[in-house]
């Protein structure tokens, strides 16, 4: 860690660092090179950002509504709740992949900034009524989160809950692609996320009280973010 530190302060934080150090599991290469790496994610942001058109077809992703960072008032813990039941009717992996980028380098800053460093979610993953996505679409999903997450944000996720009536093979499916971004999953029924989390950080959709019509949507709040900053890393102006 004092190596990666030395080359690399001022650039990252400390504690990103030490993610991706558990994430390769103290590999000292394996951690340099992903390092080493942050600029493929880092150019295609400042490449979305600077595009209108992708900007906008992956803010209006965004805006239907699928992500969404749940943080109650006065408190020190969020989720990112999914609703599936919004999601555009057809799957477009480089828009979708725009816009989860620019959700995901969102999040970081958000936490950092409403709650501090170092803070861990839980993903919760709305499927009641939604059909079991193509293998196709599922193996695409998987690929984005794990060039995305796996990648850059390693650690920002506790758990993933996922919240369905799926059979077994379809269960078993996707907590084999699960694993293999290194998370784990859960299923578990609606009352079961009350129970788990608190009907606080529960959307109405699944019986919470959380206020989520009340919120920004995503896009909007994404677009905000990224027009009052200019994203810059010396990483990416070093290419």
């Amino acid at each position: 860690k004092r190596q990666i530190n030395a080359e690399y302060m001022g650039i990252y934080k400390d504690y990103q660092i030490q993610r991706w150090i558990n994430h390769k599991k103290g590999r000292v290469q394996d951690v340099v090179s992903t390092v080493n790496n942050q600029p493929l994610n880092e150019r295609r942001l400042v490449e979305v950002l600077n595009n209108p058109t992708r900007r906008s077809l992956a803010l209006n992703e965004l805006n239907l509504g699928v992500l969404n960072i749940v943080h109650p008032k006065d408190t020190k813990k969020a989720i990112v709740y999914v609703n599936t039941r919004l999601k555009a009717p057809v799957f477009e992996v480089e828009v979708a992949t725009d816009g989860f980028l620019m959700f995901m380098y969102y999040l970081k800053h958000y936490l950092e900034d409403k709650i501090g460093d170092d803070i861990k979610v839980d993903l919760v993953v709305d499927l009641i009524d939604s059909q079991f996505p193509s293998l196709s679409e599922l193996f695409a999903q998987g690929r984005m989160f794990g060039t995305i997450v796996g990648r850059s944000f390693p650690g920002t996720f506790n758990d993933i809950c996922m919240c369905c009536t799926w059979g077994t093979w379809a269960r078993k499916t996707v907590s084999t692609l699960a694993q293999s971004c290194g998370l784990s999953i859960y299923f578990l029924r609606p009352e079961n996320l009350i129970t788990k989390f608190g009907a606080p950080f529960m959307p109405s959709a699944i019986g919470g009280t959380y206020p989520l019509n009340d919120q920004p949507k995503a896009g909007s709040a994404v677009d905000s973010y990224f027009t009052a900053v200019d994203f810059y890393t010396p990483m990416y102006s070093a290419l």
